[in-house]
């Protein structure tokens, strides 16, 4: 009877080894997670109220490669693609095509102007305005590593380039036929890994009380 009950045990310990190593590779999906931290918001009254909530963003990395006007641009955080959705870190993109890029940490607004085109980001409220006039646009701007990422659609489509996407490579060519010369603070081509400068999005010293915080990660498995 003991043999028995042995032999029992040892065919589901096989099994369950059977079980195991066909559902590993399940873990070699390439996945990304955002890692959330919210720091402090803001109450109705615009007061500030601290909040430990911590939440996850699924995403993956934009895989391809980004041009503007025939040159690369050189990326130290990678534009994102969200539930369809292409996010570029909005300096490196916007002053490649020779738009200004103002950084406001009083009001917690990104600025992008270029000709008679004004475009606000109030990342307080999740609000954007267009000349003055609110939009609204498919997804709303975040933060990924102090970097301020917006839909790469919607800015092209405000400043009036075009975009084009090649669906065998997955690379991005982003064409103006205005660009006018941009005051870039740093080569945002293929000459640095150094693309993006920090003047634009505040500071690693600068107090981030008033803002929303988050501390992201990439989460990917090879």
């Amino acid at each position: 009877m003991r043999k028995m009950v042995a032999f029992a045990l040892s065919i589901v310990l096989v099994i369950s080894s059977i079980s195991l190593v066909i559902a590993k590779p399940r873990e070699n999906n390439r996945k990304t997670t955002r890692s959330v931290k919210v720091v402090s918001q803001r109450n109705e009254n615009g007061q500030i109220e601290s909040d430990d909530r911590v939440t996850e963003v699924k995403y993956t990395k934009f895989a391809g490669k980004m041009k503007a006007n025939g040159r690369e641009i050189k990326f130290d955080i990678p534009p994102v693609v969200k539930s369809g959705t292409t996010l570029i870190p909005v300096r490196a993109v916007v002053e490649s095509l020779g738009a200004n890029v103002n950084w406001d940490a009083a009001s917690n607004t990104v600025t992008i102007t270029k000709g008679d085109k004004t475009i606000v980001f109030d990342l307080n409220n999740s609000k954007v305005y267009v000349n003055g006039t609110e939009v609204t646009i498919s997804m709303p701007a975040m933060e990924i590593s102090n970097r301020t990422f917006v839909p790469l659609r919607f800015i092209a489509e405000s400043l009036g380039v075009k975009i084009n996407y090649d669906d065998n490579t997955g690379n991005i060519d982003i064409e103006d036929d205005n660009t006018q010369n941009s005051t870039v603070s740093q080569d945002v081509y293929g000459q640095t890994d150094e693309t993006v400068s920090q003047e634009v999005y505040g500071s690693n010293d600068t107090d981030n009380t008033d803002n929303t915080v988050v501390n992201s990660v990439y989460d990917e498995q090879d």
